[in-house]
């Protein structure tokens, strides 16, 4: 089924499955819904919704973590919207949501064993909260996020922005970077581990990459936390070498530096 929807001035659009997986792209026109059967569309002053309902299982859920599912069914819907919509948000049980290449103001995406996966997305604002599944943000400029899982890894990779943070229980963190970060980095961890080759200072508890102007706040019980960056390590040592000649560390912090990528 294919079916065109004149969302008649709506701005937020809400979708929401149990089991089914969600995959949103941008539009050029109106917007567009594609699945094995329609779904239930509600449009209401400036929101739009879109629910997938299985066949014993009543939605909307006003909670996703405390949804009882009877019996679950395996499909996938799909939506293109158009950039009149600037707020977004993605409700699944077990099913993943994926968005990419859009434009918004916010958007938001909760499931408890469905993986979330963003990809060439702008906002100013982002919340995304699993239970289990993984969490994966590619290539996309967010100036906010508040991001939890329990158990599920979270990877996020050629990313910008201004203020992230990040919480798991056992969940690992990636953070990877196209080239040299500048980022500020308070980890707060029990038992996990931090992992990195890149060069920091230290500034009380916070590692300072660069200018830092990128502040990332990491919470985890057990889970590792992971940096890297695909710049040569050359380039590492360019950037220490900058760094001491603007006199931002030390002749003995540049040579740690630079002993710790191995040279």
């Amino acid at each position: 089924m294919i079916e065109e929807v004149d969302i008649k001035g709506a701005k937020k659009a809400i979708l929401e499955s149990v089991s089914w997986d969600i995959k949103i792209k941008r539009s050029d026109r109106r917007m567009v819904i594609k699945s094995p059967r329609k779904p239930e569309i509600k449009l209401k002053g400036e929101e739009i919704r879109i629910i997938v309902k299985s066949s014993k299982t009543e939605l909307p859920f006003f909670n996703v973590f405390n949804v009882s599912v009877e019996e679950s069914e395996e499909g996938l819907l799909e939506v293109e919207i158009p950039s009149s919509i600037l707020f977004l948000e993605i409700n699944t049980v077990s099913g993943d949501a994926t968005c990419e290449d859009l434009s918004l103001k916010n958007i938001k995406s909760v499931s408890v064993s469905g993986g979330i996966e963003i990809d060439k997305i702008s906002s100013r604002e982002a919340f995304f909260r699993t239970l289990s599944g993984d969490i994966r943000i590619n290539s996309s400029e967010i100036d906010k996020i508040v991001l939890s899982s329990v158990s599920g890894d979270v990877k996020i990779k050629h990313s910008f922005g201004r203020e992230w943070d990040i919480t798991t229980t056992s969940g690992d963190i990636e953070l990877i970077f196209p080239g040299y970060p500048n980022a500020r980095i308070l980890p707060r961890t029990m038992r996990g581990d931090i992992v990195t080759s890149l060069p920091y200072i230290l500034e009380g508890k916070e590692y300072v990459f660069g200018e830092g102007k990128l502040r990332i706040s990491v919470k985890s019980a057990s889970g590792d936390l992971s940096l890297r960056s695909e710049t040569s390590e050359n380039e590492y040592v360019k950037r220490i070498l900058r760094m001491l000649y603007e006199g931002k560390i030390s002749k003995e912090e540049a040579e740690r530096l630079i002993k710790e990528l191995g040279f």
